[in-house]
């Protein structure tokens, strides 16, 4: 029965399986652009919508609870999906960095140090002279921890855009058809 409670954390959990399916593709986009140009605009698109995709699934919810969902509740069901989410888009950006382009973390470093390279301020020449050292150290971070970083952002950021979103969804009155009954007064 869909109008049953259901724990947050369930909440949370189902919505982040679907969420993950979405960061999932934004994140491929993102790894994908330096190889396929165009990848970038359906990036850009899917990085816009990310908190229009948590207010539907926050309201949704308040929406189920007839308005009585507190901001805690809520905003914790944000938080949650976003953990979930994001430990389904880390494992796929994983895969993708470990197996099918191995070399993504260290072309990115490359690039990035040719990006400076043709910069005038000394700043900047030390920025790539500091990127160039690090290839030619074996100082370039392995996938993991690029994935982990990514987690770490990704979870951090989460729980501060469901706390604004929280905010917003609770603001809009949700309209149980009682809301129209003559109380005979």
């Amino acid at each position: 029965m869909e109008s049953q409670h259901r724990s947050v954390y369930k909440r949370g959990a189902d919505d982040g399986f679907l969420f993950g399916g979405y960061l999932s593709a934004l994140a491929l986009c993102v790894c994908g652009s330096p190889y396929i140009p165009w990848l970038a605009i359906p990036a850009l698109a899917l990085m816009i919508l990310v908190p229009v995709v948590i207010y539907r699934f926050l309201r949704r919810s308040y929406v189920r609870d007839f308005g009585l969902s507190g901001f805690s509740e809520l905003w914790l069901q944000g938080i949650i999906t976003f953990v979930c989410g994001t430990l389904l888009m880390a494992a796929i950006a994983y895969i993708f960095m470990r197996f099918i382009k191995p070399d993504f973390v260290i072309d990115q470093v490359k690039t990035a140090a040719g990006l400076y390279r043709t910069m005038a301020d000394p700043q900047a020449q030390q920025m790539a002279h500091t990127l160039d050292l690090m290839i030619e150290r074996h100082l370039v971070p392995a996938p993991i921890y690029v994935v982990v970083e990514m987690m770490l952002m990704g979870i951090f950021t989460g729980s501060i855009l469901s706390m604004f979103i929280t905010w917003i969804v609770r603001r809009r009155k949700v309209h149980t058809g009682l809301d129209d009954v003559n109380t005979g007064k």
